[in-house]
């Protein structure tokens, strides 16, 4: 916790200038976007220093419709502030909050503090993943009403932007709010229908489990790696490596391990 939060505390509070590329998608709301910035080195004004880490930027006053892309590659200027710490004994602390998610400070910034660059960065498996998610919601968008729609790509991987309040309020008030949470259920949808056709049309199991794998990986990568759907396709890989190498499975060690990786 303290090695994420102290790894930029020398410049909290100063004026400096960050180089690296966008690491997430935005999440926009009526007064700011946000993203996830993953720094590659820092500008005090007077030296540049090679510190890799990731940082929360908030881009005020903007058009909602101009967002950066994830692996776009930017410099940004602006005081960097340090997350808080806690205020009440026992209550909620913001900068353990963003320490969990690897993000170690916090930049608030305009439009015109954001100078782009040409180059694209970024994880290639991630960029598709982002882009499958994408058309998936193009296509859902495209198919249905927009209220059913909203609620479809809540099911499907999570996403939950156009819902809205009050239909946020209304299944958390009759205890379904963990529908709209991608979790081990996806994963079953994924699996039981590939594992069937698979089946039906003769693929052997270590090829079918395979092909299975790849694609809950890419899922993970689809849903911004959720750590209930991380932990779902660790367990079901392991399972589905048994079948692979011709062993046994057990869901206890599955869930030990699973439990490792996260806790890692």
């Amino acid at each position: 916790y303290k090695n994420i939060t102290g790894k930029f505390a020398d410049f909290a509070g100063k004026e400096v200038t960050l180089h690296g590329y966008f690491d997430s998608e935005p999440e926009a709301d009526l007064r700011k976007t946000s993203y996830v910035f993953r720094v590659s080195s820092i500008t005090d004004g007077k030296n540049t220093y090679d510190i890799s880490g990731r940082i929360l930027v908030n881009i005020y006053g903007g058009n909602s419709n101009s967002t950066y892309e994830y692996g776009k590659k930017a410099t940004l200027k602006g005081k960097l502030e340090m997350p808080k710490g806690m205020r009440n004994p026992g209550g909620f602390v913001y900068a353990m909050y963003l320490a969990k998610l690897k993000i170690s400070a916090i930049i608030n910034l305009n439009e015109s503090d954001v100078k782009l660059e040409e180059q694209i960065k970024g994880n290639p498996f991630k960029k598709a993943g982002l882009a499958i998610k994408q058309r998936i919601i193009y296509v859902v968008n495209k198919s249905l009403p927009r209220q059913q729609a909203a609620l479809l790509n809540g099911m499907l991987i999570g996403e939950k932007k156009e819902l809205g309040e009050k239909v946020e309020e209304v299944f958390s008030d009759a205890g379904l709010t963990h529908i709209m949470a991608v979790s081990g259920a996806n994963i079953a949808f994924i699996i039981l229908p590939f594992a069937f056709v698979f089946k039906k049309i003769g693929v052997r199991q270590p090829v079918a489990n395979s092909i299975i794998i790849l694609i809950l990986v890419l899922f993970v990568f689809v849903t911004g790696f959720s750590a209930s759907v991380v932990r779902a396709v660790i367990m079901a890989i392991i399972l589905l490596m048994g079948g692979i190498l011709k062993r046994e499975s057990d869901i206890v060690t599955s869930m030990a391990f699973a439990a490792l990786i996260l806790a890692a």
